[in-house]
């Protein structure tokens, strides 16, 4: 009888930690969903805004990236690997649109909690861009990294993008 409840107290220990792993695994799901949701707002831009509110926008921006990170605009061979580069990109597109909303729609998400890292696909889908355009959307995977505490994009792929006028 001793032998039987030894093995029933080792099978509540195995599901106590499993079910621990799995609410750390929905923490970091709900923290990466919340840093997207970060990024949407500072992407967002409704209206003139001045050259200080969207150099900052862009600085801030750029937080979202572990120290070394790369975005691969693959259809373009394009690659970007530098913040400073990112920057100019992203005050570039403010300062052509007068409005832009963004959308990101979740596909899937895998996190990795032994490595701190995990994969995402996405659909992006942003609007305002240009009068009269209707609204372009983009296929993305994201790799993110657990840094200094937080959720970092170290890899962004655009796998896909809208056809030309």
């Amino acid at each position: 009888m001793k032998l039987r409840s030894s093995y029933v107290l080792y099978g509540v220990v195995a599901i106590a930690l499993a079910v621990w792993a799995l609410s750390l695994l929905d923490r970091d799901a709900r923290r990466i969903r919340r840093r997207l949701a970060e990024i949407e707002e500072l992407i967002e831009k409704n209206g003139q805004e001045n050259s200080l509110v969207a150099a900052n926008k862009a600085r801030l921006l750029g937080g979202f990236f572990t120290t070394a990170f790369e975005i691969d605009i693959l259809p373009y061979s394009q690659v970007v690997t530098d913040r400073q580069q990112l920057m100019r990109a992203a005050m570039g597109y403010r300062s052509r649109s007068q409005r832009i909303g963004v959308s990101f729609c979740e596909q899937d998400l895998a996190i990795d909690g032994e490595r701190r890292s995990a994969d995402m696909e996405l659909v992006a889908e942003l609007t305002g861009r240009r009068v009269s355009l209707a609204p372009e959307r983009y296929q993305l995977r994201m790799q993110w990294s657990e840094e200094d505490g937080e959720w970092r994009i170290r890899r962004l792929e655009v796998l896909e993008m809208p056809e030309g006028p």
